[in-house]
């Protein structure tokens, strides 16, 4: 009996995901504990991506390579530089109008050449394909939060979604609360929505022993007792917020509690940093 082919999609790179990697992670090292055989793991990295998620792969888990690269439109960039007026204006065009011409990325067959039988998109981008698909859309925040958006991306993100929520065979949900935001949001029936948690990740990494602790503290020179925020620098994740009531605490209660935080920095860190001075 042919055992079934799972595809993961983990054409991240390391450090630029978030928690989505961790999540993937995650995922991998529950999957690679399974020993009945009864499926296979494929999961798609890039060729040039693949060292973050290597050691968590073993039993059924492997990795299919994507030789395609993602690219950044370097005209994009270039245009924002010489043009910053016109590109200003462009992101106040309602792009609705143009929403019929926005095609979605399709499959290169990898996938198919490897005889996957259901594709699991781990994260938000995704592409076209006739392979029944998972798709997990993570959240909203582009319609709860959004002055973290131009109206372009908005518009571009919404079509998105919609577009492989409406491809997928089951949309998957890390709680009740996304589920219901989806049906309301996108209309979804309520049989394709799956709430399942994110598979845990902390068992993922050997325990630290006494020693690395010790090395931490004092490379880092922390505290004994501090609040600790894994989290990338981008405006949702409310560091400010964080901040802002550490600073409630110190002035209203005389409380001092120290916070670390960890991520990349991305351009919304200044900002971030700005208001630590300030406060």
């Amino acid at each position: 009996m042919k055992s079934l082919r799972v595809g993961i999609d983990a054409r991240f790179v390391s450090g630029k995901a978030g928690g989505v990697e961790q999540f993937v992670i995650g995922l991998a090292t529950g999957l690679s504990k399974l020993t009945d055989g009864s499926e296979e793991y494929l999961f798609l990295t890039y060729s040039d991506s693949q060292d973050w998620i290597a050691p968590f792969l073993g039993g059924s888990c492997r990795i299919l390579e994507d030789i395609s690269v993602p690219k950044e439109f370097n005209g994009n960039r270039i245009f924002k530089q010489y043009f910053p007026g016109l590109t200003n204006l462009f992101h106040t065009i309602n792009p609705l109008v143009f929403q019929k011409s926005i095609p979605q990325p399709k499959s290169n067959g990898i996938i198919e050449k490897a005889g996957v039988d259901v594709m699991h998109f781990t994260g938000q981008s995704a592409f076209m394909t006739n392979v029944p698909s998972i798709y997990h859309p993570h959240d909203l925040q582009h319609i709860h939060l959004p002055e973290f958006f131009t109206l372009r991306n908005r518009v571009l993100i919404d079509i998105m979604f919609r577009t492989f929520c409406n491809q997928a065979s089951m949309v998957a949900a890390a709680s009740d609360w996304v589920k219901r935001d989806l049906i309301k949001q996108y209309q979804l029936p309520d049989e394709i929505i799956k709430v399942v948690p994110f598979a845990p990740v902390v068992n993922a990494y050997p325990e630290p022993t006494a020693e690395d602790l010790d090395n931490i503290q004092q490379k880092y020179s922390l505290p004994i007792d501090y609040i600790f925020y894994p989290a990338q620098t981008w405006p949702h994740k409310n560091h400010i917020g964080l901040l802002r009531a550490l600073a409630i605490l110190r002035e209203q209660m005389d409380t001092k509690v120290p916070v670390v935080f960890s991520g990349g920095e991305n351009k919304f860190y200044k900002t971030i940093d700005n208001k630590v001075q300030e406060l």
